[in-house]
């Protein structure tokens, strides 16, 4: 086994024997604006960290709880209530029950109630794309390229290049309120992302290169 593979090896080993969540850092992490479904207009590189290894499920769980127990009145009085002529009570309380759906499980039902006993076309699809490493990380079968999933952390400018830049969105009024219960109730299940890494040219050093991409793990 050659070198890259050697550490490539221990890359994936290591992510895949961690005790509980860690922090990993990724330096340059490269924002393709040519990815499918990418809201990057232009493409660019940033520093990055999020928290993997964690426990998705459980965290949805959580925010329910949250979400379900809040004190709907106060919330709004506190945060909301006058930010914006177009934040009503009304609006309030649709988008706090909006995300409340965006936590429930489904499991293993059908919209219809019945269990679900055989795999649909797109999961088997999937299965057969994807290799699944562990918890949030999994391996694409031809391209090789390295999803790794968590709660994102940070972002900073890298020295790479230019920062990525995004196309401007106009927010709905519900969704807008919807931001402001994410980050007061610190909703953690809703800080999930997807990072996608090429696994050429790795190299171990003090974290590991990446192509190009610092990784460091449990900072």
């Amino acid at each position: 086994m050659n070198t890259q593979n050697t550490n490539f090896l221990d890359f994936l080993l290591t992510l895949n024997g961690l005790n509980g969540a860690s922090i990993v850092s990724i330096k340059d992490y490269f924002v393709d604006a040519n990815r499918k479904a990418s809201k990057c207009i232009v493409s660019g590189y940033k520093n990055i960290t999020i928290n993997v290894n964690v426990n998705r499920e459980r965290q949805k769980d959580k925010n329910k709880e949250t979400l379900l127990n809040l004190d709907r009145e106060a919330f709004f009085n506190q945060f909301v209530n006058g930010k914006d002529d177009k934040f009503t009570f009304d609006v309030f309380n649709k988008a706090v029950n909006a995300l409340i759906d965006q936590t429930t499980k489904v499991g293993g039902k059908l919209s219809n109630g019945k269990i679900k006993t055989e795999r649909t076309n797109g999961q088997q699809n999937q299965l057969d794309t994807y290799t699944n490493i562990s918890k949030g990380l999994k391996i694409h079968n031809e391209t090789k390229q390295v999803y790794i999933s968590g709660n994102f952390q940070t972002s900073s400018k890298s020295d790479k290049g230019n920062l990525p830049q995004y196309r401007k969105t106009n927010k709905q009024t519900k969704t807008k309120i919807q931001d402001i219960l994410k980050n007061e109730l610190n909703l953690k299940s809703f800080q999930y992302r997807t990072l996608v890494l090429s696994n050429t040219e790795l190299i171990k050093t003090s974290g590991v290169q990446f192509n190009g991409q610092k990784i460091t793990i449990g900072l």
